[in-house]
């Protein structure tokens, strides 16, 4: 199980890595890694989301919203207000987070990993 989830991690970090079409900063692309709470199974994808990034050669910052929905959003906003090259995020509330991640998906490349959100702009779900 484990393995699986460091995969999947992987997978985000090197299918955002492959999108990107936009430089970043001194040390590489920064890209953020977005889940949908905090647990055990989070922490596991984050060592394979870190683990992609030193692999890649890029930067990733993991966010686990601890206080739900409220927290996640204010969460995508300091990322885009950063100025990302990408996100990956599992949305809290799909429906009613559209207009988020829309906004989202015009700054910066977006994915969606774990819960879906296909009624948005996102480039991919994995």
């Amino acid at each position: 199980m484990q393995f699986r989830l460091i995969a999947s991690a992987l997978t985000l970090v090197s299918l955002l890595v492959a999108a990107c079409s936009r430089g970043g900063e001194e040390g590489g692309p920064q890209f953020a890694y977005v889940t949908n709470g905090v647990a055990d199974f989070w922490t596991n994808a984050e060592a394979g989301a870190m683990a992609g990034a030193e692999e890649y050669g890029v930067r990733v910052t993991v966010l686990m919203p601890a206080g739900g929905i409220t927290d996640q959003k204010n969460q995508i906003e300091d990322l885009l207000a950063k100025g990302v090259d990408g996100i990956a995020i599992s949305p809290i509330d799909p429906v009613n987070q559209v207009d988020l991640i829309n906004k989202a998906c015009t700054q910066t490349i977006v994915i969606t990993h774990d819960s879906d959100a296909p009624g948005t702009k996102r480039r991919a779900y994995i």
